[in-house]
């Protein structure tokens, strides 16, 4: 994976001698997965997990974030019109926070509207997890 060859994903060395990839954007902003996480999403997860994972990690960049699944969905190309696809984001998400990789917090707001916050768990906090083995 080192050899990467294209421009959206750079991969890099950081000053701790650790791999890193860089996602960009294409607006001068990236986000950046560290190897570790990385190499379990590809063994672990199908394309749109990793997807999923990629968005949630640039939108909360800056702590805890509301997401709607309308947003995600539309982001990786599927219809929030589809009560598969936002099952499939549920089962996506909630696979990602058992793992580790992310907090996922629902409300139940108004009956049966659902809202979602994100966060993206930093490495040591990923590790910490998954050393406790995976979340229920």
């Amino acid at each position: 994976m080192e050899k990467l060859d294209c421009k959206v994903i750079a991969v890099r060395k950081t000053e701790g001698n650790e791999i890193v990839y860089d996602i960009n954007y294409g607006t001068r902003e990236y986000v950046t997965i560290e190897t570790k996480i990385m190499e379990a999403l590809i063994h672990s997860f199908n394309s749109n997990s990793i997807k999923i994972y990629v968005l949630l990690k640039y939108m909360c960049r800056d702590g805890k974030k509301k997401i709607t699944q309308e947003w995600l969905l539309k982001q990786i190309g599927l219809s929030s019109d589809s009560k598969n696809n936002r099952q499939m984001l549920s089962d996506i998400t909630t696979e990602l926070h058992c793992g580790g990789y992310i907090n996922k917090e629902t409300i139940s707001v108004e009956g049966n509207k659902i809202i979602n916050y994100y966060e993206v768990n930093s490495l040591d906090e990923w590790k910490s997890i998954r050393k406790l083995g995976n979340r229920k």
